[in-house]
């Protein structure tokens, strides 16, 4: 869900913090493809269990008529940020 700009912002960092490892694609010499490396898929790991465990967290504390109102709310905040770009 990220534009190629964004990408390649962020890939020089990515790179040098040994998170991905970019190689030439075989079938087109223009483009790169992508992996996460082992260090990171650790990190990507980490931050989705510390993400489920705030989100757990969050879900814990609201009321069950909030539990039943949060899907629709994520949803149109979801649709306001698309609009957006």
């Amino acid at each position: 869900g990220l534009s190629q700009p964004t990408v390649s912002r962020s890939l020089p960092a990515l790179e040098r913090d040994g998170l991905v490892r970019r190689r030439a694609d075989d079938g087109d010499g223009r483009t790169s493809l992508l992996a996460l490396t082992g260090e990171g898929e650790a990190l990507m790991a980490e931050t989705r269990a510390w993400l489920d465990a705030r989100w757990a967290q969050l879900w814990a504390g609201l009321s069950t008529e909030e539990q039943r109102a949060a899907p629709g709310l994520l949803t149109k905040l979801a649709g306001f940020f698309d609009e957006l770009g």
